[in-house]
């Protein structure tokens, strides 16, 4: 091998190339200046979403309010009330306890007042004149623990 040919081999390993994560980097880096937003829900997104959220939230929440007065505390039974009534959830699908609690918190500290005046009004009769006497008692079953 000839010192030219040595010498080239040399320079090419001193010179190192960018690995892919460098390059992804770099790449991300530039689009960030650009003001390209990433994630699959960009901040305009997710402020769109939390207000889709937040109206689905306060549409039940006297619904929520009224299941509270009468004794439905836990997320599970909730989402078990919720379902029997046929109320879908934002998304069209059905309840579970997880989504019940992000439910509650979504609608805050204020829900219990809600329930509270629910309860001192009597809300258990005007729920019942909403329901089918078989809905009222599956209600009234699953909201005993």
């Amino acid at each position: 091998m000839s010192e030219c040919s040595l010498a080239k081999s040399t320079e090419v390993q001193d010179a190192k190339l960018p690995t892919r994560s460098e390059r992804i980097k770099q790449g991300i880096a530039t689009a960030r200046e650009r003001g390209v937003e990433f994630g699959r829900a960009g901040r305009g997104l997710a402020d769109r979403n939390a207000a889709v959220a937040n109206e689905h939230a306060n549409r039940l929440r006297k619904l929520v309010a009224e299941l509270i007065a009468l004794g439905v505390r836990q997320p599970s039974y909730m989402a078990q009330c919720l379902n029997r009534m046929g109320v879908p959830t934002s998304r069209g699908k059905r309840w579970r306890a997880s989504t019940a609690t992000r439910l509650i918190k979504r609608l805050g500290p204020s829900l219990n007042n809600d329930a509270m005046v629910a309860f001192a009004s009597g809300i258990g009769w005007r729920l019942q004149d909403r329901l089918s006497y078989e809905q009222w008692l599956a209600l009234r079953n699953v909201a005993k623990p």
